[in-house]
């Protein structure tokens, strides 16, 4: 349904980030409602910095958008994860944090 990636974004000599994209790719023929990201910025030693959420909004069909972050002092790396996709053109919303009721036909339709 959709791809997330970064551009090539910078990392200080002693650690931190720069110039940080986050591009999500709506890879159907629908437009993406809304997509909540989250990015954990990781440190040299493996450890989580930080955590930020970002929202993507409306991205039409075969389309991409891309959002900027802040610039961090720490973190060597990031790590992606969807949090939420919800599209009404296709019915499905999807919530990392919320688990389907077993045997659930469609588990991520919205209610």
């Amino acid at each position: 349904m959709i791809k997330v990636n970064t551009n090539k974004y910078s990392v200080d000599t002693f650690g931190g980030t720069s110039n940080l994209d986050v591009i999500v790719t709506n890879i159907t023929n629908y437009t993406i409602d809304q997509v909540t990201i989250s990015i954990v910025y990781i440190k040299q030693n493996k450890g989580i910095y930080k955590t930020e959420t970002l929202t993507f909004n409306n991205i039409s069909p075969k389309q991409n958008k891309s959002l900027s972050t802040p610039d961090s002092n720490w973190g060597i790396s990031v790590n992606l994860t969807k949090q939420t996709i919800s599209a009404s053109d296709l019915n499905p919303c999807f919530d990392k944090n919320i688990t389907p009721a077993i045997g659930d036909p469609d588990p991520y339709k919205c209610n």
